[in-house]
């Protein structure tokens, strides 16, 4: 049990760990537990209080002063707009009172852990698991083995990705090679062309000084 708990204690798995066991293993995610604000709500119902934290209207707030200003001028819908936000600071005013009042109620941190209570309990269920030395063993051996296929992978993928680059570099080079070679061909046909009829002319030239 001692061995059970060190381990427990001192493992800590990375999120990106996590996230590849959850690919396996979906039912050990955590179970969310409840937002505060929603867990003072409840509270405060058993209190026969009725609060809630106030929403951001800001969107909408503005889209009504700016119709009420449309329709009534810039007085009317600049006193439409300060109203609603003061009413929204008393909104908000309130409900940080109650807030702070449940936060430091005698009951609420007991009243907290009722109402999570089933996901706690899961989610040590979980963590035992997720932290069991065998556990550990097995997915330290897997992650390591797909950590070093990601890495060969990668070369794999930079060294293909330098061969096509070379052989994009020696089509390259081909085609101008290619493209000099021909120019050297066309020019030399040109050359024996122009030679050829030279000669041609001067053998022409010479049968008429024998005639």
């Amino acid at each position: 049990m001692k061995n059970r708990l060190f381990v427990f204690m001192s493992k800590k798995w990375t999120e990106s760990q996590l996230n590849k066991i959850y690919t396996y293993h979906p039912e050990l995610r955590l179970v969310p537990l409840m937002k505060i604000d929603d867990v003072v709500v409840e509270f405060l119902k058993i209190h026969e209080v009725e609060a809630r934290p106030p929403k951001d209207t800001s969107k909408r707030d503005g889209a009504i002063a700016g119709a009420i200003t449309g329709m009534a001028g810039a007085d009317v819908g600049g006193d439409a707009f300060l109203i609603q936000g003061q009413n929204k600071q008393t909104q908000l005013q309130e409900w940080t009172s109650w807030k702070q009042w449940s936060l430091s109620h005698k009951d609420f941190a007991e009243f907290k852990n009722k109402l999570n209570a089933e996901a706690i309990i899961k989610n040590t269920e979980i963590e035992e698991k997720l932290y069991a030395p065998e556990f550990i063993e097995k997915w330290e051996v897997k992650l390591k083995k797909d950590e070093e296929e990601a890495i060969l992978r990668k070369r794999k993928e930079k060294a293909k990705e330098e061969q096509q680059n070379t052989n994009e570099f020696l089509r390259f080079i081909g085609f101008f090679v290619i493209f000099f070679i021909g120019i050297a061909f066309i020019a030399g046909i040109q050359n024996n062309k122009n030679n050829y009829q030279n000669n041609s002319s001067r053998f022409q030239e010479f049968e008429i000084r024998n005639v």
